[in-house]
């Protein structure tokens, strides 16, 4: 029996494991702070990179990638929360996007 597609590896879980502590971390903060990371509100894309290094596949990098909906009000509140979850990530870009 063939999966219909690929099915996931070790590293793939590895991914899944890190970016899922990251996401934590940060909708803790955010949490803490009065910002909401519900399902409508929050969003976490993960990405990793896996090479092939002297014949050993090794996980090189980890990315994750946030879309977080807040009011302007809490603005402030949302970087205070990113830099002290992420020091060494650059600053979150503003979005003007609005969806309904």
């Amino acid at each position: 029996m063939k999966p219909d597609e690929p099915l996931p590896t070790t590293l793939d879980y590895v991914v899944g494991a890190v970016a899922g502590c990251l996401t934590d971390v940060l909708t803790g903060a955010l949490e803490g702070r009065g910002i909401r990371t519900d399902s409508e509100k929050f969003e976490a894309h993960a990405e990793g990179k896996i090479e092939n290094i002297d014949g050993q596949l090794l996980l090189t990098h980890v990315s994750v990638t946030y879309c977080i909906k807040i009011p302007k009000d809490q603005r402030a509140a949302t970087e205070r929360a990113w830099s002290i979850t992420n020091p060494a990530a650059p600053s979150p870009k503003a979005s003007n996007e609005a969806s309904q």
